[in-house]
């Protein structure tokens, strides 16, 4: 197989001053660039030689630091390619190698931008390596993939212990498996391999174990929802994330760091996005509750519509000023008060007469309110609108950094580099690591994790109405229902206990027949 590698420098237009960093890989007169994320104005590149130059204004630690990071991906590279390479080497001989085209594969993940996959395979890959040694071998032929190989293998990783001490999940393994299995149809599917015998996953069985769907209750939920920090406080965007996640339809935490301002659909006031991990495209409508969360992203904030006093004249003749705040206090007020007139006119029977005029009364005054909430509403969107689009690239949670995506478009075709890839995981780790100081914080004796937040949209959802599965789903993102169905299994329990009691309750715990005999 013939092979070079030439560093370069790739400018998107040629009136361009600076580029980045790339590595040309050539074979078999085909070429592939695998960039380094590195950008350099073009005056510290020489075409000629394919190196940097020394300049004057070019800082001599960062040379050195560029040309040792060009050299380590060429050496990563060539290395990669010479075990792909072992493959065609190998198959005259009928000893074909499946690590020398799983690392093959490794490469096609990469340069396609599909880091999710290739991170997966990847760690496939070093549970089987971990295996092998265990077997005295560094290397598998495809001849010797059986079923024995595939249980014996599945076995050494459930006896396998995590960082933290604890034994690997059969749903974790089960994974390795699925990736194993799959690189070994990859390989027919290809013509790489020919297999003659049965299919050595044969036993294996891929449905996965269900799992404890743990959730918030509702009470909770409107525990931190009750409960605003100030915006310099450490957990501010932590709760503000979490809030929105349950509010927009229990979304994906790996979506609510790519959404960006230009995501949301001005007319419709809807979010438009495609989902990271599915590709497929999603709509949420903007409710009310991630209305006044998405205020806090703007520049400035638009807190001043909420805190800003109107003149209501809630009653013929009385002017009252309210804000906003003010004003759901005053809703709650005039309902409460309502009913309490009501049980004042009770007669010793309990029968509370119909008071036309005081019903009358209250409603046009929860009315004249509600078309306060409407005009604020209204500002709100109008606010968030306006900024969007002046900030369509921007990411609206602060955690990743708009300059290191500025070229990435998040769609069913987005590739991302390693370094981009790693950053959305690590924000991820990082925000997990704050929900535990939430959790502290308002006393909730759940391990909070990101995928509570779908846990709980989808419970809450079906305590609601346990017939709208479909509903469900579509909200969740989900590509097949039976997803969601698996997801709710756990609840169950709780939906079936409802009408049990009602039934239950239709027979009398009386004896009968003693209370005749009596």
């Amino acid at each position: 197989m013939s092979l070079t590698l030439t560093p370069c420098l790739k400018k998107k237009f040629k009136t361009d001053k600076f580029g980045i960093l790339n590595i040309r890989i050539t074979s078999n007169r085909k070429s592939t660039y695998v960039s380094l994320k590195e950008s350099i104005h073009e005056r510290f590149w020489n075409d000629n030689t394919h190196q940097l130059r020394i300049h004057k204004d070019f800082d001599p630690d960062d040379r050195e630091r560029l040309n040792e990071l060009i050299e380590n991906k060429i050496t990563e590279l060539r290395n990669t390619y010479k075990a792909s390479g072992n493959a065609d080497k190998t198959k005259a001989n009928g000893k074909l190698s499946f690590i020398a085209f799983l690392n093959a594969e490794l490469i096609q993940l990469e340069l396609r931008g599909k880091i999710g996959t290739y991170k997966r395979y990847k760690t496939a890959y070093f549970h089987l390596m971990g295996f092998l040694e265990t077997k005295g071998s560094a290397d598998l032929l495809f001849s010797q993939i059986t079923t024995h190989l595939v249980r014996d293998f599945e076995t050494y990783v459930l006896s396998k212990k995590t960082s933290k001490g604890t034994s690997i999940k059969e749903n974790t393994s089960k994974n390795y498996l699925k990736c194993f299995k799959r690189l070994y149809n990859q390989a027919l599917k290809l013509g790489v391999y020919t297999s003659y015998g049965k299919d050595p996953f044969a036993l294996f069985v891929n449905k996965r174990l269900p799992v404890e769907n743990k959730r918030l209750n509702k009470l909770e939920v409107q525990l931190m929802y009750s409960h605003q920090f100030e915006n310099t406080h450490p957990l501010f965007n932590t709760r503000n994330q979490f809030l929105f996640q349950i509010f927009c339809q229990g979304l994906r935490v790996s979506d609510l760091f790519t959404i960006r301002f230009e995501n949301i659909n001005r007319p419709e006031s809807r979010i438009d996005f495609f989902q990271f991990k599915t590709k497929k495209p999603n709509s949420i409508l903007i409710n009310d509750n991630l209305l006044l969360i998405l205020k806090d992203y703007i520049k400035p904030d638009l807190t001043s519509i909420l805190t800003e006093k109107y003149a209501i004249e809630l009653e013929a003749g009385k002017i009252e000023k309210l804000n906003y705040y003010e004003m759901g206090v005053r809703y709650e007020d005039i309902t409460r008060g309502y009913f309490r007139q009501s049980l004042e006119t009770q007669d010793k029977l309990g029968f509370i007469p119909a008071n036309e005029t005081l019903f009358e009364k209250v409603e046009k005054m929860k009315e004249r309110l509600s078309k306060y909430f409407l005009k604020i509403t209204y500002l709100l969107n109008k606010g968030l609108v306006e900024y969007a689009v002046k900030h369509p690239k921007d990411f609206i949670f602060p955690a990743l950094k708009n300059e290191d995506f500025k070229d990435i478009v998040f769609n069913q075709d987005t590739k991302l580099s390693r370094y981009q890839y790693n950053q959305i995981q690590s924000k991820e780790v990082v925000y997990n690591r704050n929900l535990k100081k939430i959790q502290a914080a308002f006393n909730i004796s759940l391990n909070l994790t990101s995928h509570i937040s779908r846990h709980t949209y989808a419970s809450l959802l079906f305590d609601m109405d346990p017939k709208r599965i479909y509903e469900i789903s579509k909200g969740l993102g989900h590509t097949n229902i039976r997803i969601t169905e698996n997801y709710l299994k756990a609840f169950d329990a709780e939906i079936v206990d409802t009408p049990n009691v009602k039934f239950n309750d239709t027979f009398t715990h009386l004896k009968i027949n003693q209370v005749k005999n009596e």
